[in-house]
């Protein structure tokens, strides 16, 4: 009796291991707060260990705030984090967590804001214009150059719970903080949302990617100053063709 009640032991022991799954980080990917607030960060999940790291902030101007305005700090052995800055903008915290079977990683916008926090951009009634009429004396005009601006809206539309090439693809060039604090740099502004999230709905951007034929994962552009809309795309395939897609219109 006791030999089959230790096999039995020993049996629910490898069946726990056989369905033993990496954290799932829950935390809200969209935070906010007042200049001086604090702010707690506190996921959960089946994770043992964690680590936050403070990526980078964006002014109301679209330029890089320096290192050293905010503070990230962390308790409870990495559980919780606190997050404080006397500076108006949008910052980037990347939080990785993990335990014996794998580990996820989740990116965390916390957006400060002041009393006239800058608005997101806004498709308008007509998110689909046609070309602006061009009624010259000439009865054989030349094409039109295509549009341009001096910044841009990036607007990135992903279904992240489906798994494709695409989605993979997209993912890898959403995860790399230096190539967007670079187009935050230059004066561009970016957001990455989810085709369920209900800012998709309100600012029409599914309506957009319906009229554009185009699927997720997606690209849509806006000229920032003015929040005209551009051009909507499928999710360039690395790096370097969202790159060029942006630099084709921003020269």
């Amino acid at each position: 009796m006791r030999r089959m009640t230790a096999m039995w032991i020993v049996l629910l022991g490898f069946g726990a291991g056989i369905y033993a799954a990496p954290p799932k980080i829950q935390i809200s990917p969209e935070n906010e707060v007042r200049p001086g607030r604090i702010l707690e960060l506190k996921p959960t999940g089946d994770f043992v260990q964690s680590r936050w790291r403070l990526m980078y902030g964006v002014d109301a101007e679209g330029k890089i705030i320096r290192p050293g305005v905010a503070d990230l700090v962390t308790a409870c052995e990495g559980k919780v984090a606190h997050f404080a800055t006397p500076q108006v903008g949008e910052y980037y915290v990347w939080l990785t967590a993990w335990n014996k079977d794998g580990f996820d990683e989740v990116l965390v916008r916390i957006n400060v804001v002041g009393p006239k926090p800058e608005p997101g951009p806004n498709p308008g009634p007509s998110p689909n214009p046609g070309p602006s009429p061009n009624p010259g004396p000439s009865p054989s005009p030349e094409p039109a150059p295509g549009p341009k601006a001096e910044s841009l809206w990036i607007i990135v539309v992903r279904e992240k719970s489906v798994f494709s090439p695409a989605s993979a693809s997209a993912a890898v060039i959403m995860n790399d903080m230096p190539f967007w604090a670079g187009l935050t740099a230059k004066g561009n502004l970016w957001r990455d949302y989810d085709v369920d999230q209900e800012i998709v709905k309100e600012n029409k951007y599914d309506k957009i990617l319906k009229e554009g034929s185009v699927s997720a994962p997606a690209v849509i552009l806006f000229d920032k100053k003015t929040d005209k809309f551009i051009k909507t795309v499928g999710m360039p395939a690395d790096k370097a063709a969202m790159n060029k897609l942006i630099t084709d219109i921003t020269k």
